[in-house]
């Protein structure tokens, strides 16, 4: 349904340049990769399909037109995405992207997108480099920015009068996105304007810990943080 969704926000941009049958959709994300969590095409790749099809058979949604769409694998890779989006616009034709998944392509794919003033939508990026919409004008997304997130989870400890927490990260290679947000958290933590304790930080194996060791990891938080009402950030890496 959420595919759906911004697929015709993505369409409304476009149908005022075609008087074709066929609206052919770019569909950019890496197929299986360690970063990639719950968002790589072998994911969500059946939902596409899905949502293309349900839309061609709605005569109501698109008189007069089709949907298609093409895959490439940007592998979550600034340069390989610029190289598919580029193939996907001057050999494929496409006249919106779907994707990238991942933040570190969709700064360069954004900006390509702006300069051909084509619609591009992202499921996953959450960089806050994106909000900047005079830069990429044709740019949407349906994640919010990291600084968003942060600011949510310190709203909710102002709510219940947390003033310190602690940090458990897994330290795979594809966890870009953890990381970010525990920099992004800890430099708010870091102001003085703002009364927050950082009692504990860890990084560890998430993936391939045992139970055991997870609650050990736990308990070391807690004891750091006093056994006190405090909220714990559990990164895990897979990105339920």
């Amino acid at each position: 349904m959420i595919f759906k969704l911004f697929v015709l926000l993505v369409l409304t941009t476009t149908l005022n340049k075609a008087n074709r049958t066929e609206i052919r959709l770019g569909y950019l994300g890496p197929s299986d990769y360690v970063r990639t969590g719950l968002f790589n095409v072998g994911e969500i790749g059946g939902a596409v399909s899905v949502a293309v099809d349900d839309i061609n058979n709605n005569p109501n949604l698109l008189p007069n037109h089709y949907l298609t769409f093409v895959y490439n694998d940007s592998r979550c890779n600034d340069k390989i995405g610029l190289q598919m989006i580029e193939w996907q616009k001057r050999v494929l034709g496409v006249n919106a992207f779907i994707g990238p998944a991942c933040s570190v392509v969709c700064e360069v794919a954004g900006l390509l997108a702006s300069n051909w003033k084509l619609p591009i939508i992202s499921y996953v990026s959450t960089a806050s480099a994106m909000s900047n919409h005079a830069k990429y004008d044709t740019f949407a997304r349906t994640n919010a920015p990291l600084s968003l997130a942060v600011n949510a989870l310190l709203k909710v400890m102002d709510r219940f009068g947390w003033r310190r927490l602690g940090i458990l990260r897994d330290f795979g290679e594809g966890r870009v996105i953890f990381g970010l947000l525990q920099s992004t958290l800890v430099a708010k933590l870091d102001d003085p304007l703002n009364n927050y304790t950082l009692s504990q930080s860890l990084t560890v194996d998430l993936v391939n810990g045992k139970d055991s060791e997870i609650d050990s990891w736990l308990n070391q938080l807690r004891q750091k943080s006093r056994n006190d009402l405090e909220p714990f950030i559990k990164h895990v890496g897979n990105e339920k």
